[in-house]
């Protein structure tokens, strides 16, 4: 009778285990799938030049227009750049 007791006991710990578990792999791919589709700063700012670079400008010409089309993203890249040394 006390294994039959166990036994229930174990295997409801194992049930709410396995839902635990469920439900923290469907959080971590809803994560996932957000931070996918966030761009870095540096990310943003060195296409916002190429775009600029592959229009036929020079490179200070290409990082001055995509200075001023973007405003508040050179300075997220520069922090984004010392944060992560």
């Amino acid at each position: 009778m006390k294994d039959d007791f166990w036994d229930r006991v174990f295997a409801r710990a194992e049930r709410k285990e396995a839902i635990k578990a469920k439900i923290r792999a469907d959080v971590k791919a809803k994560v996932d799938k957000q931070r996918a589709g966030i761009q870095t700063a540096t990310a943003l700012w060195n296409s916002a030049v190429q775009a600029n670079l592959d229009s036929g400008m020079s490179r200070p010409k290409a990082v001055q227009t995509a200075n001023r089309e973007n405003p508040g993203l050179r300075y997220r890249f520069v922090q984004e750049a010392n944060t992560k040394h």
